[in-house]
């Protein structure tokens, strides 16, 4: 009697481990198993040349199910030196486009921040407005006892000089009218602003980023002759296109009032003082009416490095940036 091959299939592949007896039944030997193909199921047979290959030690377990032993296949190579080259060029390819997404998501994270932080100052400077009658918080051109300032503090890039990192001239109601209703320092500068000062071996952030219209405010002057200083809400004309704060230039800022000689234009325009351009050649603003907008910068005169050196005003002619600050800092009454 022919024995039939017994399934499942890992049954057969173990078929090496035993011998079939005259039976058909399973029995313990120590030579590889033989047998010749059943007429009834020639496609279940599995020929002695297979099974030679896969001769090994006898067990007397019975195979586990599910079982396949690794076979060895004609043909299977290694990478050449060609593949991994290319797989080490994609994998440096994706390393180098991943570190550029992270870097413009830091860029527009900085910016939305430095946009948050600009309307909360907003909503305040309003604030103060609805509580006294519309006039606007101080901003006059020099400290005066006669006024709450916005702001106090003069920056500069002495590391003696405490302005640089007293947060009580922003955020205490004694010192600032901005600290009737802020008390988070942070809201008074842009992430993006990273300019340090060395405080005794320790690296320092300046405590502000944003000045104000210096055309806007109790104590305002006109820098340029005939155009209207606004000292009460009433006064902004268009509050949409009136910005009230912006990021100033760290070798710009100084006291907390933003200057824009709106007469001098064309050929002639020049720069009192200069915009930041923390956020990829731009900056941001606060309007009068309370929202916060991006700018972005059209001419490289107005994106100039950071030397950490106080600059001075400087003419630059038929410059497109210079003509919008223009238009937004004031008007002819």
């Amino acid at each position: 009697m022919k024995a039939r091959i017994i399934k499942p299939a890992s049954q057969k592949i173990f078929a090496n481990r035993f011998r079939l007896s005259g039976t058909g039944n399973l029995a313990q030997g120590p030579h590889r198993a033989s047998w010749s193909q059943s007429p009834e199921s020639p496609q279940d047979a599995c020929p002695i040349s297979s099974l030679d290959s896969f001769a090994g030690p006898i067990s007397d377990k019975p195979p586990r199910a599910g079982l396949i032993p690794a076979v060895p296949r004609a043909g299977l190579r290694g990478f050449t030196l060609v593949e991994l080259l290319v797989v080490l060029a994609m994998g440096a390819l994706l390393t180098l486009i991943t570190a550029t997404s992270l870097g413009h998501s830091q860029t527009s994270t900085d910016r939305n921040v430095c946009l948050s932080n600009l309307r909360q100052l907003s909503l305040a400077w309003q604030m103060y407005a609805d509580d006294y009658s519309g006039s606007c918080m101080a901003n006059p051109a020099t400290v005066s006892s006669s006024y709450l300032n916005w702001a106090r503090g003069v920056l500069d890039y002495n590391v003696a000089n405490a302005d640089n990192f007293n947060t009580s001239y922003l955020t205490n109601p004694i010192s600032a009218a901005m600290g009737l209703y802020v008390r988070s320092p942070t809201l008074f500068r842009c992430p993006a602003d990273l300019i340090t000062l060395n405080r005794s071996g320790v690296p320092s952030l300046r405590v502000r980023s944003y000045s104000m219209n210096g055309y806007v405010g109790q104590g305002a002057s006109a820098y340029s002759a005939g155009y209207q200083v606004m000292t009460s809400t009433t006064q902004l004309g268009h509050p949409e296109r009136t910005f009230i704060l912006l990021e100033e230039h760290s070798d710009s800022i100084n006291d907390g009032s933003f200057f824009v000689d709106v007469q001098m234009t064309s050929a002639a325009a020049r720069f009192v003082d200069i915009p930041a351009a923390f956020h990829s050649g731009g900056a941001n603003l606060a309007m009068g009416d309370g929202h916060a907008e991006y700018w972005q910068w059209m001419d490289p005169r107005t994106m100039p490095p950071v030397t950490m050196g106080m600059v001075v005003p400087a003419t630059s002619p038929n410059n497109p940036d210079v003509a919008r600050l223009q238009k937004a800092a004031s008007f002819r009454p």
